[in-house]
């Protein structure tokens, strides 16, 4: 049996397990640290060079096609994030979340966080918006 791309893998570039939010440049460093303090493990992408890694269009066959029929706020969200790593934000992925995901977007409401969601195995939500 070969390869099964997951929700997460086609509509997104984020893996699965994980919650990803918007930090803007003001709130950046109390995010990050909150997070890594309390036992998150995270990675940054920072500014416009950041923003080629979020494909809107899709790469691939399937991910085209998906795209072209996703709508609504997955759509957006990603939108949002690249938007923001253009305007010199961050957004922060907080890496296998597990059962720890509201917490984690908890996290970044507490501290001037946008845009929160959460991406699992075959689906995907928004938290705390």
């Amino acid at each position: 049996m070969g390869y099964r791309p997951t929700m997460a893998d086609i509509n997104n570039p984020f893996q699965t397990d994980e919650v990803v939010g918007i930090a803007p440049a003001a709130h950046r460093h109390d995010i990050v640290d909150s997070l890594r303090t309390n036992g998150f493990e995270i990675e940054v992408l920072d500014g416009p060079h950041d923003a080629e890694q979020i494909d809107i269009a899709g790469e691939g066959l399937t991910s085209k096609i998906v795209r072209f029929f996703q709508q609504g706020e997955e759509l957006d969200a990603l939108r949002k994030f690249k938007a923001h790593l253009e305007q010199g934000d961050s957004v922060v992925r907080v890496l296998s979340v597990g059962d720890n995901a509201e917490a984690a977007g908890k996290i970044f409401v507490d501290h001037g966080g946008e845009t929160i969601w959460h991406y699992g195995n075959w689906t995907y939500r928004q938290l705390h918006d």
